[in-house]
């Protein structure tokens, strides 16, 4: 893990948030998608999920087509943040031990290959 995460992993630990489920949206954006977001906050938050594992490369392709802070906001709220939100709704209806296995295992070796390459 990188070091930015040893807070969320003592918080799995304390309870408050589980390894598997949608990452802890910013309020801003719960209030302009409110609608999305009334379910996805049902669901319990996690430190990894699958909207994150999902559309992380694509959200890093057009964040980084952006050439100002505002036009990457606007990209952000108007192209990330609802399928985000959608990809957690799906991850809550179909939620199963199985699944947050898969998206776990995902996770780890998805992370592997960057930690093998500081090694070389």
């Amino acid at each position: 893990t990188r070091l930015d995460e040893l807070p969320q992993l003592w918080n799995v630990l304390r309870g408050d948030i589980s390894f598997v489920g949608p990452r802890p949206p910013d309020p801003r954006y719960v209030e302009m998608f409110p609608e999305l977001y009334a379910e996805v906050l049902k669901s319990r938050p996690g430190v990894t999920g699958l909207a994150t594992l999902a559309y992380h490369e694509t959200e890093e392709r057009l964040l980084a087509a952006c050439k100002t802070p505002q036009q990457t906001e606007k990209v952000y709220v108007e192209r990330c943040v609802p399928r985000k939100a959608r990809l957690d709704l799906i991850y809550g209806r179909n939620q199963t031990l199985c699944f947050d296995i898969l998206l776990m295992l995902h996770t780890v070796f998805r992370r592997l290959p960057l930690h093998l390459k500081k090694w070389r």
